[in-house]
């Protein structure tokens, strides 16, 4: 008997329909109330649910796109979280212990105006009191909310890189500025939430004589292409901030101000 034959198209289809749509609807579970046709345009949760949830209709290259947006764009099919442990600070003391991880981009329209994507950086430090309670990290939320989202902090990456180092602390800096100011008014912010005094003999500096202008080209496939400039200069902003705690499945937001995130705890969307 002939196996029975079926429109590979038609099939994913179909499979986004009843299996996306469900986890899209999961994940916007905070708008649910409102119905599809009443979502607007000017809200950018109501944007990206629009944008997530597949149609009848769709022709094939518009339901791959749906699923580019939900996986990449929204943060809904993660891979496993990675805790981002810098080298210098894989150290017993404070190996897995809680990790607050300080997301800040470039916007997209002054990355746009340099052809490039947008600049991102990481600023992170780790918890040392291992009885962490909700309380705890709710009103920890509340405190980056306040001195990072509201309004955004950012300051000037660069290409000096930066370092600060209080491993009793849990902190080990590492980051590129545009200068010692700037590198101060981030990791003054970042020791504030903690209520820990700065200490400037802790500060460090490392000035390349590398000229990050030059960029050259490279070979790919038989084709010329130039190669991404390498610590541009370019204004971040706060974006996101996320508690990874060992044992968990997956990070926790603790504040979010792009709409990607809709459990987190602090939202200024």
């Amino acid at each position: 008997m002939p196996e029975p034959t079926f429109n590979d198209v038609e099939l994913l289809q179909q499979f986004c329909i009843r299996y996306v749509n469900k986890a899209v609807r999961e994940h916007f579970n905070d708008i649910n109330d409102i119905d599809d046709s009443n979502l607007t345009t000017t809200n950018s949760r109501h944007v990206a649910k629009l944008v997530s949830l597949h149609k009848d209709k769709d022709p094939i290259t518009l339901t791959v796109a749906r699923l580019l947006a939900f996986y990449f764009a929204c943060g809904s099919f993660e891979a496993q979280p990675i805790y981002g442990i810098p080298v210098t600070t894989f150290h017993e003391s404070n190996y897995l212990k809680p990790q607050v991880s300080l997301h800040f981009a470039e916007k997209v329209s002054e990355a746009s105006t340099h052809n490039r994507k947008p600049v991102l950086a990481l600023v992170s430090y780790r918890i040392t009191d291992e009885n962490l309670s909700m309380a705890e990290v709710n009103a920890l939320a509340v405190k980056i909310k306040a001195d990072f989202a509201t309004p955004k902090l950012h300051f000037k990456k660069g290409r000096t890189k930066f370092s600060y180092r209080d491993k009793v602390k849990g902190y080990e800096f590492i980051l590129t500025a545009f200068d010692e100011t700037n590198a101060e008014k981030v990791i003054k912010a970042v020791l504030k939430l903690n209520n820990h005094a700065y200490d400037d003999e802790r500060l460090t500096d490392t000035e390349s004589r590398k000229n990050w202008n030059v960029t050259g080209t490279q070979t790919i496939l038989g084709k010329t292409y130039k190669k991404p400039q390498r610590r541009p200069v370019a204004d971040v902003y706060f974006s996101h901030a996320e508690l990874k705690i060992d044992g968990l499945p997956e990070p926790i937001v603790l504040v979010d101000t792009t709409g990607r995130f809709a459990k987190a705890l602090q939202k200024t969307y």
